[in-house]
């Protein structure tokens, strides 16, 4: 399954997004905002869609960062990380739908907390890029 993730700092911080205790996979865990790429669907339009859907939001950009496959207990997943600006980037303006809370966290806050473990990973990769 191949799965797009979308990347937002600002001010050195990095916006995480709290699963639904509701969620049947990883409940409660903080993950980066995205989701499955739906066929013929390109990387960018998928992201969009998912940010609009999530969060309430346009991505106003767009940079590939990384990609990494990540064995789940019931699934494997082709995850694509994006770089990503968004408008507006207040958690006041945003409507969360797949997360019951969002935060801007600086990388070590994220690294506390109970996360999807391939965010996890790359979270602490990014501490030279926040």
């Amino acid at each position: 399954m191949k799965v797009v993730v979308g990347i937002c700092i600002k001010n050195k911080k990095i916006l995480m997004g709290k699963r639904l205790d509701s969620d049947v996979f990883y409940p409660g865990h903080w993950e980066f905002p995205g989701g499955k790429v739906e066929a013929g669907e390109s990387d960018e339009v998928a992201l969009a869609r998912e940010f609009k859907e999530e969060l309430g939001c346009e991505i106003t950009s767009f940079k590939f960062h990384t990609e990494i496959e990540w064995t789940y207990p019931k699934r494997t997943v082709e995850l694509r990380f994006y770089f990503v600006s968004i408008q507006p980037d207040e958690i006041s303006q945003l409507n969360p739908q797949a997360h019951s809370e969002l935060r801007w966290l600086e990388i070590e806050e994220a690294l506390k907390l109970q996360g999807l473990p391939a965010n996890l990973k790359l979270i602490e990769n990014l501490r030279d890029k926040v």
